[in-house]
């Protein structure tokens, strides 16, 4: 029965309900943002989370705003969204496609990866 699902779940009977998103690993995301064309980063965490810790030039714009935000965003750029641990930057690629961007990433394991990996992160004073 596993084959069964499976397959139905990677050729869907109606492919066109059926979006993607690219997660990307840590390493790999932070090679992209040290690149000499980096996608936009976006922190879709809560103010006081972003506060604590956030990743260096990364846009903040929480997930419950994210929807009415995102007018703002480049649709010529690549975008990375990022949370605490992926939940959130999940949903918040699944709205920005919907949305009709083209090029969404999120970073798997959000800041928490970003952080077991020791690359940096930067603090907001209070």
């Amino acid at each position: 029965m596993w084959p069964a699902i499976w397959s139905f779940a990677t050729t869907p009977a109606r492919p066109e309900l059926v979006a993607f998103t690219e997660r990307l690993s840590v390493q790999f995301a932070a090679e992209l943002l040290s690149s000499s064309e980096p996608p936009l980063t976006i922190d879709v965490r809560a103010p006081r989370e972003r506060a604590q810790k956030h990743i260096e030039n990364s846009l903040r714009m929480p997930l419950n705003h994210l929807v009415e935000n995102s007018k703002t965003l480049p649709n010529d750029r690549p975008l990375l969204v990022y949370c605490a641990g992926g939940y959130r930057s999940s949903i918040a690629a699944s709205l920005l496609k919907r949305g009709g961007f083209v090029s969404v990433g999120e970073l798997a394991g959000g800041i928490a990866a970003w952080e077991a990996a020791k690359l940096s992160v930067c603090s907001t004073p209070a």
